[in-house]
């Protein structure tokens, strides 16, 4: 099923597309370490991605925009979790790397951007 024809409208036979595709992404993850002999790292590691890109489709389709900015630390948009000493002073409160992604839907912020950040010594 692509991304456009996901239906996030309810129907009167049950909930929407939508549902299906997420339980089918959950029984996709759930099924993979259940036999790690199955499958070798490069092989896990491919999975790992398709279902990322699924994901992200599907988050997509709901109307979910990703944050992953770099650059100067916003704290409207970032939820500083740690930090790091600078390697220099050009790059104090920028952002180092992300722990895990903001989302905005329909331009309302959903959760914000989990971030490392550069500190001062």
């Amino acid at each position: 099923m692509t991304v456009e024809r996901i239906g996030l409208e309810p129907h009167d036979d049950g909930p929407p597309p939508v549902v299906h595709e997420l339980i089918g992404f959950v029984d996709r993850l759930v099924a993979l370490p259940a036999d790690p002999a199955r499958y070798t790292p490069d092989q896990t590691a491919a999975i790992v991605r398709a279902l990322q890109r699924r994901c992200g489709a599907l988050l997509r389709a709901c109307e979910l925009e990703p944050i992953e900015d770099a650059g100067p630390v916003d704290t409207l948009s970032h939820d500083v979790v740690d930090t790091r000493p600078a390697p220099g002073p050009d790059v104090v409160g920028h952002i180092v790397e992300t722990v895990r992604p903001g989302y905005r839907w329909r331009g309302v912020l959903i959760r914000p951007q989990q971030v490392i950040v550069f500190t001062a010594g």
